[in-house]
């Protein structure tokens, strides 16, 4: 899609809700992601909200190799592939313990948390 000369790919992904809407500008390195990655607590224990479809977005976003710069819908912009990374960590140590899943509780990871 080309909005106003910038040319983006848009898809959606399962995460707090089951259809959020991701923008991806792999020219200029920029993921709009919404819902899905931002910093702070990330509400994971609605009853529209999948824990594992929701674990599956972010690895899939860890594989968007043009992506430096995640601009979320909440909180503070500007994030790194680091704060992806750190999602995704903090969803692979969930599932290790085998408390991916609703009623969990809260996992805090750095400067982000999981709440299931």
């Amino acid at each position: 899609m080309t909005l106003a000369g910038v040319d983006s790919q848009s898809c959606t992904l399962p995460a707090i809700l089951l259809d959020t809407l991701l923008f991806n500008e792999p020219d200029r390195g920029y993921l709009v992601t919404g819902d899905v990655l931002y910093r702070g607590t990330l509400y994971a224990f609605y009853e529209s909200t999948d824990p594992v479809a929701f674990a599956h977005s972010i690895s899939r976003l860890c594989e968007l190799d043009s992506v430096t710069t995640i601009l979320p819908g909440h909180n503070e912009l500007g994030l790194s592939r680091d704060d992806l990374s750190l999602a995704q960590a903090a969803f692979h140590a969930i599932e290790g313990k085998g408390a991916l899943q609703h009623g969990s509780g809260l996992h805090k990871f750095g400067a982000i948390s999981i709440h299931l």
